[in-house]
C-alpha cells in the first residue's frame, strides 16, 4: 500500500521505475511482528532512492480507488492460500 504514491512523487510505481532505471531492485518481507523492506539501486542514485522511500512513511496518498485495489489483491491472495494467513490470526 505505501507505494502507491506520495504527496511528493504521486506517480504510482515512480519508486519502481526509478529503481529499475538506476540498476536496482526492491523487496519486502512480512513477518508476525514486522515488515522489512530492502532495495539496492547504483550509488550514486542512492539519494533519490531514499527520498522516494522515506516518503512513502512521510506523506503517502492512499488514493482510495489504488486502496480499494490493493485490498481487492490482499483479500484474493489470502481466500487462495488460507492457511497462510492462519498463522496471523493465532
Amino acid at each position: 500500500m505505501l507505494f502507491l504514491g506520495t504527496k511528493k512523487f504521486p506517480k504510482e510505481n515512480y519508486y519502481k521505475d526509478f529503481l529499475n532505471k538506476h540498476g536496482g531492485s526492491s523487496n519486502a518481507a512480512t513477518g508476525m511482528e514486522h515488515t522489512t523492506y530492502m532495495f539496492d539501486v547504483n550509488c550514486r542514485d542512492f539519494e533519490g532512492a531514499l527520498d522516494i522511500f522515506s516518503q512513502f512513511f512521510k506523506e503517502p496518498l492512499f488514493n482510495p480507488d489504488s486502496t480499494a485495489r490493493e485490498l481487492r489483491a490482499v483479500d484474493s491472495e489470502a481466500s487462495r492460500f488460507p492457511m497462510a494467513y492462519l498463522q496471523y490470526s493465532l
